[in-house]
C-alpha cells in the first residue's frame, strides 16, 4: 500500500517541489512573524521562565502574583551587602532611599523602581502606604525617613551655629547622614 502511494506521488516531482516550496514560506513568515519584532526587525527573546514552571504548581501562582504586582517578569534586583555587619540603621535606610531615587533618575528603560521601602500596610492606620508611614495630625499619613532627615538636618544646622568651634567636628559627624 505505501508503495502504490510512494509511486503515485512520485510521478509529480514539481507538484512536490511546489508544495514543499509553499509549505517552506508559510511556515517562515509563521516563524518570522513570531521571532522578529515588526518595528525594529530586530530578534525577539523571551527570556522569561514562565515556560519552566509547572502549571499546577503554587509556585506558577506567586509568580503570577508577582507579574501583576510588578508589571512584567523582567526585573533587576540589586543587592546592598553589609559588610561591616553593623545592624539595620536610620543611615542605611537613607542609603536604600537616596539609591533608589538614584535608579529612578538616571537609568534609562526603567518603569518602577520598589524597594523594602515601598512595601504597603495592607491594613491599619496608612493603608497602601509604606510600613514607614505614620498617621499625623489631620490624618494625613507622613513619611518617617523624611522626618528624620528633616530633624537630622536641623540638628546639623543648629550644631553649627550655636556651638563652639572644638564641638562642631564631633557633633556634626556624630550627626553626620
Amino acid at each position: 500500500m505505501f508503495v502504490r502511494i510512494f509511486t503515485t506521488v512520485n510521478q509529480f516531482p514539481k507538484t512536490i517541489l511546489l508544495v514543499v516550496l509553499a509549505l517552506s514560506a508559510f511556515f517562515f513568515v509563521q516563524a518570522r512573524d513570531g521571532l522578529f519584532d515588526s518595528q525594529t526587525g530586530r530578534l525577539r527573546i523571551n527570556s522569561t521562565v514562565e515556560p519552566f514552571i509547572e502549571r499546577d504548581s503554587g509556585a506558577y501562582q506567586q509568580f503570577l502574583d508577582a507579574r501583576k504586582a510588578f508589571g512584567s517578569e523582567e526585573v533587576v534586583v540589586i543587592a546592598l551587602h553589609n559588610t561591616e555587619k553593623k545592624p539595620v540603621g536610620l543611615e542605611f535606610i537613607l542609603t536604600l532611599a537616596h539609591l533608589k531615587s538614584d535608579i529612578e533618575t538616571t537609568v534609562p528603560g526603567i518603569t518602577k523602581v520598589f524597594s523594602m521601602l515601598d512595601i504597603p500596610q495592607a491594613s491599619g492606620e496608612c493603608t497602601g502606604k509604606s510600613y514607614f508611614h505614620q498617621m499625623g495630625i489631620g490624618s494625613v499619613c507622613f513619611s518617617v525617613l523624611e522626618k528624620y532627615e528633616q530633624d537630622i538636618s536641623c540638628l546639623n544646622s543648629t550644631a553649627s551655629s550655636s556651638t563652639p568651634s572644638a564641638f562642631k567636628t564631633l557633633s556634626l559627624s556624630t550627626f553626620d547622614t
